[in-house]
């Protein structure tokens, strides 16, 4: 399984790039290494690779469980990227979960535009964090909607709204 993780690592970098949220360091693949055992020990992980010849282009990395298919994450080659490989790969996960089963597939959170393509409903995540009107986590709130607006500052100065 390693293996397997190693190679969607690869595509997802290749795809996201430099962008916040992207799974690259040590710690941060370790722990993903440790959920994705477990969830396969339990039969819950869905690893999905695309190969062209041997050489793998295409990555999608979800958990399935009672009824419901969850979409973590994804990468590709993006020299592949006008074949639609992650298009491709959407639609053969969406395949082997209702193929198992499945009677939801849900992307989590998030509003990058493909998602639109597949969903015929929209749910809201709402956070409600409570605290003092001072100390620390007053502060906490503040440096996350500073860093918040930056990020959203950023995504539109280099042309993209997707996660």
């Amino acid at each position: 399984m390693d293996e397997h993780m190693d190679v969607f690592f690869r595509l997802h970098a290749m795809r996201w790039g430099d962008r916040p949220g992207v799974i690259r360091g040590r710690e941060l693949q370790t722990l993903h290494r440790a959920v994705a055992h477990d969830m396969a020990r339990r039969g819950r992980l869905r690893l999905f690779t695309m190969r062209m010849g041997d050489e793998p282009i295409a990555s999608v990395y979800g958990f399935q469980h009672a009824g419901r298919f969850s979409y973590y994450n994804a990468g590709y080659d993006p020299d592949w990227r006008n074949a639609s490989v992650g298009l491709v790969m959407i639609g053969q996960a969406f395949e082997a979960a209702f193929n198992e089963g499945c009677c939801e597939f849900d992307f989590l959170r998030g509003a990058a535009g493909y998602k639109f393509d597949w969903a015929s409903k929209q749910r809201w995540l709402t956070s409600v964090r409570v605290h003092a009107r001072r100390g620390p986590g007053t502060w906490l709130t503040r440096h996350e909607r500073y860093r918040d607006a930056i990020r959203r500052l950023l995504r539109r100065t280099d042309g993209t709204d997707d996660e």
